[in-house]
């Protein structure tokens, strides 16, 4: 509308003016347009939490095979591209306190072995591209939403190894850091450097994240059954003495005591042997002390005695298995017919 009243009603003379500012006027509109309608480009914006890992309370005296857990890594990001797939390169370090190449828990001066896996087979380790870790990190590919969002769970399979039976009683606990070798490494999947991990290419970017792995080893106790034969006698016109023994496994640290039970043929509190042949009984005693003063409780504690000192035996754990010796005597006596006699006592372990 203006050009046109700019024709219709200056004199010619006055054309080139008018044609001065014409062209002046076009000279700006096309910027002034595309100032009026650009839009600024959005970037992509990705974090990573990772779920605390924790085994609970566990027992190390049966881990043949390991302790196993999962944690969970989520990716989420916001700004990308749409319908757009993305490379990721999670890296995971070492923890506060490793040896080696070795992750550990720690409770004060004590550690407890343990591994970050990639995969459900506990059989590719989990470590670090950028810091040289283990044989480096995990890699993904993901593709965004119409939106330009991506969420993505990755799972980290967590183990103790076998063979901790040694380990104390405690809460062990690992803190991995957010770090330059601990993060995630993102870019979209392509180009010269961006399709495996580590990144190299153009437009790549990293966030940090951190998290904790923790156990409890709580006490336990197995134990082993044993045997006490009295050599063979004709007559009990003399005390028989035997030595027999049990053996218990407790976890290291703990305080445990041992009992043994009446038996199966006890009249009252004492303990008798059968024989099935005769039909006859033989009395016998338990003690633990081989100079066959201390009888052998039937109830213990963890700490004492329930029937007073020596009466049952007081050990503490090593993680391994410990022989603790039975002294037994049969008494003189009158009466049983020849033949063999058993009878089967309950060890009680108590920690």
């Amino acid at each position: 509308m203006q050009i046109a009243r700019f024709f219709g009603f200056l004199p010619a003379c006055g054309k080139r003016a008018a044609f001065r500012r014409l062209s002046h006027r076009i000279r700006y509109a096309p910027i002034l347009a595309i100032g009026g309608f650009a839009k600024p480009a959005l970037a992509v914006t990705c974090s990573l939490s990772v779920t605390n890992i924790s085994f609970g309370s566990i027992s190390l005296l049966a881990d043949l095979l390991g302790v196993d857990t999962t944690g969970t890594a989520t990716i989420t990001c916001s700004g990308a591209a749409p319908v757009t797939t993305y490379i990721f390169c999670i890296n995971i370090y070492d923890g506060s306190n490793v040896s080696g190449t070795q992750r550990n828990m720690a409770y004060l001066g004590l550690k407890l072995p343990y591994a970050i896996y990639a995969d459900a087979l506990y059989a590719v380790p989990w470590g670090s591209w950028t810091g040289a870790y283990l044989s480096g990190g995990v890699q993904i590919t993901a593709t965004s939403s119409g939106g330009g969002t991506i969420s993505q769970a990755v799972t980290l399979y967590t183990q103790i190894p076998a063979g901790q039976q040694s380990a104390s009683d405690a809460t062990y606990m690992d803190i991995l850091p957010s770090s330059a070798n601990q993060n995630l490494q993102y870019a979209v999947y392509g180009g010269s450097g961006n399709t495996a991990c580590p990144l190299a290419g153009g437009g790549v970017s990293t966030s940090q994240f951190s998290f904790s792995v923790a156990a409890t080893v709580i006490g336990a106790c197995n134990v082993q059954s044993g045997s006490l034969v009295f050599a063979p006698t004709a007559l009990l016109t003399a005390p028989v003495e035997g030595t027999g023994s049990v053996a218990v496994e407790c976890s290291n640290g703990a305080p445990y005591s041992v009992g043994l039970g009446a038996g199966n043929y006890a009249s009252g509190s004492q303990r008798r042997m059968y024989s099935a042949a005769t039909g006859g009984y033989v009395s016998y005693n338990l003690y633990t002390d081989s100079g066959y003063s201390q009888p052998w409780s039937t109830t213990t504690s963890a700490t004492s005695c329930t029937t007073g000192g020596g009466t049952c035996y007081l050990g503490t754990g090593n993680g391994s298995y410990q022989t603790i010796p039975v002294y037994g005597m049969v008494p003189q006596q009158l009466g049983p017919a020849a033949g063999a006699y058993s009878d089967t006592v309950t060890v009680t372990v108590t920690y």
